[in-house]
């Protein structure tokens, strides 16, 4: 695949992902149902929020669809495109999956296999760079 975007927001793409990554390393067991800064949400449901982010470009990149026309393979959740499209049933499992189980009591576990999942899609010659964990 021929890389077309800008090397410097791939970047600063994977240097923030980076940043994230250790700042969640550095959240204590006990710290995960603490508020956060979101009205009525802990860290968990942050951290869970962010790694369900994560899979979107996965599934661009895998082409896999987000937005789906109305039928069976579709949510009652429609995209935010104006194109009559509904997020994939599929999708909103994943994303919601990822979410509730890291409030569940797997946050650190949910970031770490969804950033390496996202590093592992995202890599070679779909960034035409080396994997964002390689940024670490």
């Amino acid at each position: 695949m021929t890389d077309k975007s800008d090397p410097r927001s791939q970047f600063l793409f994977g240097k923030a992902f980076a940043a994230f990554d250790a700042v969640v390393h550095q959240v204590p067991d006990d710290a995960w149902g603490n508020a956060s800064p979101c009205e009525e949400w802990t860290a968990a449901d942050i951290v869970g929020h962010v790694a369900a982010t994560t899979q979107l470009p996965c599934f661009l990149a895998q082409r896999v669809p987000i937005g789906v026309p109305a039928g069976p393979d579709a949510s009652e959740r429609p995209t935010r495109g104006g194109d009559n499209l509904f997020f994939s049933k599929a999708v909103m499992e994943t994303l919601i999956g990822l979410r509730e189980e890291s409030v569940a009591g797997n946050a650190l576990e949910v970031w770490d296999r969804s950033y390496a999942h996202m590093n592992d899609v995202l890599s070679g010659d779909v960034w035409g760079q080396p994997p964002i964990a390689s940024q670490r």
